[in-house]
């Protein structure tokens, strides 16, 4: 049941939308749904723990850089369907410059700027603290869980061998 704006709006929750507070992030904050939820940096560090994009640099620098850009286009766009269109592609590009390429990052860039309005009062410690904090926890998490499993994280890949020539070599 229930308007279609409270089941999108339950629906975006559901999905982790936001990316202002932080994990934990107070409603008394933030507009309900649009904290920083790590959910889909979560299921990559988990469940695809040898993928460049979840090593530490790329969750840290991912997501901390993509929270600055977003900011600073807050400030300088507003919060607008284009600004935010905007941040997640300065995220991206930003990302890629920097060798921290996150997906999470771009709708962490993307959610900063549709949503850090509703803060009670927009703060550089207020929105990128929380994002930090949250990408570090689940950095330290994620080598722990790995110290109690017997894995090691960041996770390596192990270099797979060359596939057998198609053609025998000439004599």
């Amino acid at each position: 049941g229930g308007t279609r704006a409270g089941r999108a709006d339950a629906a975006l929750e559901g999905l982790g939308g936001g990316a202002v507070a932080g994990p934990g992030g107070s409603p008394r904050e933030i507009r309900r749904g649009r904290r920083n939820r790590p959910g889909a940096t979560a299921v990559l560090m988990f469940f695809i723990p040898a993928s460049p994009l979840v090593r530490p640099w790329a969750v840290l620098g991912g997501n901390v850089l993509s929270v600055l850009l977003g900011l600073g286009l807050w400030m300088l766009l507003g919060s607008g369907p284009g600004a935010a269109v905007l941040a997640g592609t300065a995220a991206a590009l930003g990302m890629l410059a920097l060798r921290c390429l996150h997906p999470p990052g771009g709708a962490v860039a993307v959610n900063t700027v549709l949503n850090v309005a509703a803060l009670p009062k927009v703060t550089l410690l207020a929105v990128v603290g929380p994002v930090a904090v949250g990408s570090a926890s689940l950095v330290v998490l994620a080598w722990l869980l790995s110290r109690l499993t017997g894995r090691r994280y960041p996770h390596h890949a192990h270099p797979h061998a060359h596939p057998p020539a198609l053609h025998a070599p000439a004599p």
